[in-house]
């Protein structure tokens, strides 16, 4: 009975030995199964994702069409505000060049009845005026003679040049503004 009893055991241990073999090869199976099913979801979801993000890009470029012409209309008003820019800064710089004349011309005008003294209240030069009046009286004094050492004098009508230089005054009556033309 002992070869029997061994015969069922070995018999049992063998069978034991295939269920559990068995058992665990359902058990890698099921687990294979369900990582191969999760891997077939995530290529789904992946899938999904990308004709998602295909359909976004295809939107979007659809309103780069609708935005493009706001985009140039908006580029060309930035090249227009740069011109206008450029405008406003050369006519800053004319109307300094102009003030900067009008300056000069102030300062070297001389003002009809009044004395001056050429290198202190004028620049020596060339003055002209233009009198209306047959009584228009200028004169030039040798400087510091208190109007007695006449240099040059006259009445005159129209228009009338004088020049003048270092060491002499001016005066004029009746003759209107001088203006310094050299």
């Amino acid at each position: 009975m002992l070869w029997r009893d061994r015969l069922t055991l070995g018999l049992s241990v063998g069978v034991v030995a295939l269920f559990v073999a068995l058992v665990a090869m359902v058990i890698l199976n099921a687990v294979n199964y369900a990582e191969a099913t999760q891997a077939q979801q995530q290529r789904n979801d992946y899938g999904a994702t990308v004709r998602d993000l295909e359909s976004r890009t295809a939107e979007l470029e659809g309103r780069v069409e609708l935005y493009e012409p706001a985009y140039n209309k908006a580029a060309e008003l930035e090249r227009t505000e740069q011109a206008l820019d450029q405008r406003e800064a050369d006519v800053a710089a004319r109307e300094a060049a102009v003030k900067s004349t009008e300056d000069r011309i102030a300062a070297t005008t001389l003002k009809d009845g009044f004395t001056y003294t050429v290198g202190s209240t004028m620049e020596p030069g060339t003055y002209q005026a233009n009198s209306t009046t047959e009584s228009c009286y200028w004169a030039i004094y040798t400087t510091g003679s208190n109007y007695s050492d006449i240099v040059d004098n006259g009445f005159a009508a129209g228009t009338v040049s004088v020049t003048v230089g270092p060491g002499q005054d001016f005066t004029s009556k009746r003759c209107g503004d001088w203006s310094k033309v050299g």
